[in-house]
Formats: C-alpha cells, structure tokens, sequence
C-alpha cells in the first residue's frame, strides 16, 4: 500500500504569488511534501482568515503575510478562530510567513520571517514542513553555514567535526 503525500496549502495575496511559488518549489524539493499552490491565491473579497478555513483540508498551512494580504487595522476578533483555534481543534499544521516589512499578530507561531533573509526563513520553514520547530540548534551558525555549502551552492562541503555534520543531518 503506498502512503499518501503531505499536502500543504499556502494562503496568499495575488501580488505575492511570486513569494509563494518560489515557496512552494523550494519546499517541495527534498520535503516530500505536495504544493497547493493554486488553491491558495485569495480572490477579490477574500481574506487570510476564509483562505485559512478553506486551506485547513491540506495536512499543513502555511499563511503568508504582506502589505497585500494583511488588512490594517485587522481586529483578534476576525483572525482568532480561523487561524489559532480551529487549526488546534482539527490539529492541522499551521504556520506563518513574513514576506515583507508587514506587522503580523505576535501571537501567531511559528513565524518564519523572509524579509530579511530569505534563504534563512525557507529552510527553517523546510524544517517546520518536515515535522521539525522550525528552531534553529544550538551550532545554529555552523548548521546553517554547512546547509548553505551543501544546499545553496554546487559542489562539496568538509566539517572538522562528524558530531557537526550529525547535527546538520537531523536538522
């Protein structure tokens, strides 16, 4: 019998489809994990909140923040339900994405920020997508500069310490 793949469904504005392909396509490769990607795109009158209820059908949700899809002001009583209580209720996976200079709700976790550093945020959120936290290991700034030699970049990466390179491998 074979198993079914994971699916995860990114809540997103029009404007940032870029942001959530290049999302999807990053995490797709080497997450055994299917993109809903055309699902996920609010249409006019939509908001993050009736997209996260739709999205809730897919194994993970991944919510996307921006200047396009975050209202302002956008009151706890509109988001609550939708995107903290009834994810927990259904147990579905559910995590956030800054995309941008945006101030998302603080309360809403884990949050994956890639305004600033983009490659950072996507394997923390490869991570989260695997069944991980998404939180980064104690040799944070070794794993992630051995990540980036062997993921980012062609060619081969050493390590003077196996124990580092185990880390890296369960990360």
């Amino acid at each position: 019998m074979q198993a079914l793949t994971p699916t995860l469904f990114p809540c997103y504005a029009a404007p940032d489809r870029p942001i959530a392909a290049g999302l999807g396509e990053f995490v797709e490769r080497g997450a055994e994990v299917r993109v809903l990607l055309e699902d996920g795109q609010m249409q006019p009158g939509e908001d993050l909140a009736q997209k996260a209820r739709e999205a809730r059908m897919a194994d993970m949700v991944v919510v996307l923040f921006s200047r396009n899809s975050l209202p302002s002001p956008w009151p706890r009583v509109r988001w609550e339900d939708a995107l903290q209580k009834e994810p927990a209720e259904e147990k579905v996976r559910i995590a956030f994405v800054k995309c941008d200079d945006c101030v998302p709700p603080r309360v809403l976790a884990p949050q994956f920020d890639l305004s600033v550093s983009s490659r950072a945020g996507l394997r923390r959120l490869k991570r989260w997508v695997r069944g991980g936290t998404g939180v980064q290991p104690e040799a944070a700034a070794d794993v992630e500069t051995l990540g980036v030699a062997i993921a980012d970049q062609p060619g081969i990466a050493t390590v003077d310490q196996s124990s580092l390179a185990d880390q890296f491998a369960r990360v």
